[in-house]
């Protein structure tokens, strides 16, 4: 897409520049209205999935918008005097709004609101949790176009999306990639700090992100919003949850159309889910705690445990097919070694079937017992692919392989029943590929067992024959002591 190149003032201030971002008359189509004016899409019916479109409005008189740096377009709502330092933050494209046709729009008509439950939710965010609300984006079509087609486009639809919103609204965009503030980077998040809040310094960890682009195969950014997060919290020495908009908000409306599902409600995962999911995202979630893996045959189960314990050897892996010495034993011999696992402190994935509640709640029940908690993944892999992985299997040792053990796949396929949080699970995950298993792979092997005991480890090693600096043991994930210092402490 080629951007037009109108022409811009020389200067490159940011006093200078102000003066050019006000939305422009030909693009507004309305007289200016006065800022206490109620939107018509003010009061919105949370019951319909009905698409809410954007339309053009007035500019905001209680905001304007100024250029940093010749890279980034920001929105500074005028007068907010706030201590708040708390931020809930948001992407546009695939969370706020949502596109409405396949290719890359370029009207009003082709964006809708992700669904009816947005506003309200931002609304509670700013009115009862005392949360500061900010769009950080990347645009990078519109270069330094800053009052351009592409600019003067984007900050309209922001215009009004902050009309419905009715609440002070911040915004960042990043105009060119090669500036080095686009996503992932952390930049964006303190021109936000600098230009909106006033030098204001946030609390990342009391700060969420909510993003659509996590990576994975069918993900063209290839996860810029989670790898902001990330950045975020490594440049400020904290964790930036993060959450997908569907955990967020829901599924988007049209979704729910596209499916011809009518959903005129949608409950809310639990916060601790949400808190759950967030810290087993941004790596900090801490075990122990029990995974239970569901599918059917050749879902690739053991291969995923593979994958995980190839990262992380601490984890513990039990699987039916071989818990009795290499070969199928009895499911007590499972149950018995998870709880064992689970109460000298190490992480448990326990790899069977589990299609029904009735499998689950065993393993459900003895991560209660030990007062752990227990997730659940469900690698929902397609018929097709379960079929040419069990064709092409040799001596498994349940058998299930060829054509036969094609037909029981199938059969234990059409069984399974998905896991709700009703059967006591912290979180539920669910993929069906193979970019998938492996984001949960690197996402689970971040997770630690009890601490170890570092003396006890020292005391193994002799220390005599090892020459190696103290300042490089001092970065073995010992601590942040000098390696003489534990060392002395070893003996």
């Amino acid at each position: 897409m080629t951007e037009p190149n109108p022409k811009r003032p020389k200067t490159t201030s940011q006093s200078s520049l102000s003066s050019f971002f006000t939305i422009k008359s030909t693009v507004q189509k309305e007289t200016q209205a006065d800022d206490n004016d109620v939107s018509s899409f003010q009061k919105i019916d949370t019951s319909s999935n009905e698409p809410i479109i954007p339309r053009t409005v007035p500019a905001s008189l209680k905001a304007t918008w100024n250029v940093y740096q010749n890279s980034c377009i920001y929105r500074k709502v005028r007068g907010e005097v706030t201590e708040r330092t708390k931020v809930a933050a948001f992407d546009l494209d695939g969370t706020l709004l949502t596109w409405r046709i396949e290719g890359w729009p370029s009207k009003f008509e082709h964006y809708e609101l992700w669904n009816a439950n947005v506003i309200d939710k931002l609304r509670r965010l700013y009115d009862e949790e005392d949360y500061r609300l900010v769009v950080f984006s990347n645009q990078g079509l519109i270069r330094q176009a800053f009052t351009g087609v592409k600019a003067t486009f984007v900050k309209s639809l922001l215009e009004w999306f902050a009309n419905l919103l009715d609440r002070p609204l911040s915004v960042v965009l990043s105009t060119s990639k090669k500036n080095g503030f686009h996503k992932p980077s952390h930049k964006m998040w303190n021109v936000a700090e600098q230009c909106c809040f006033g030098g204001r310094t946030m609390d990342v960890s009391s700060s969420f992100f909510v993003g659509d682009s996590i990576g994975g195969d069918d993900d063209p950014q290839g996860g810029v919003d989670i790898g902001f997060a990330r950045a975020v919290g490594e440049h400020r020495n904290a964790s930036l949850r993060f959450y997908s908009p569907t955990e967020f908000f829901g599924p988007s409306s049209k979704h729910i159309r596209d499916k011809g599902k009518v959903a005129l409600t949608y409950e809310m995962p639990p916060d601790a889910v949400l808190k759950a999911r967030a810290a087993l995202v941004s790596g900090y979630l801490e075990g122990p705690i029990m995974l239970i893996l569901c599918g059917a045959q050749g879902s690739g189960k053991s291969t995923f445990c593979d994958k995980l314990l190839g990262k992380n050897d601490a984890w513990v892996h039990l699987s039916q097919d071989t818990i009795n010495n290499g070969k199928p034993g009895k499911r007590e011999m499972v149950e018995e070694e998870a709880e064992k696992g689970l109460r000298e402190g190490r992480c448990v994935v326990v790899d069977r079937m589990h299609l029904d509640e009735a499998q689950r709640s065993v393993f459900v029940n003895i991560a209660k017992q030990v007062d752990v908690p227990v997730h659940a993944l469900v690698l929902s892999t397609s018929t097709r692919i379960l079929a040419s992985r069990i064709k092409l299997r040799s001596n498994h040792p349940a058998g299930v392989e060829g054509e036969k053990g094609v037909k029981v796949a199938m059969i234990s396929a059409s069984k399974m029943v998905l896991p709700t949080y009703a059967e006591g699970f912290a979180l539920i995950s669910i993929t069906a590929t193979e970019q998938g298993v492996d984001r949960f792979v690197d996402q689970y092997s971040k997770l630690s067992s009890a601490k170890p005991n570092t003396t006890t480890i020292l005391k193994q090693i002799d220390l005599q024959q090892m020459n190696i600096p103290s300042v490089i043991l001092g970065t073995m994930k010992l601590g942040k002591k000098t390696a003489a210092d534990i060392v002395s402490k070893a003996k």
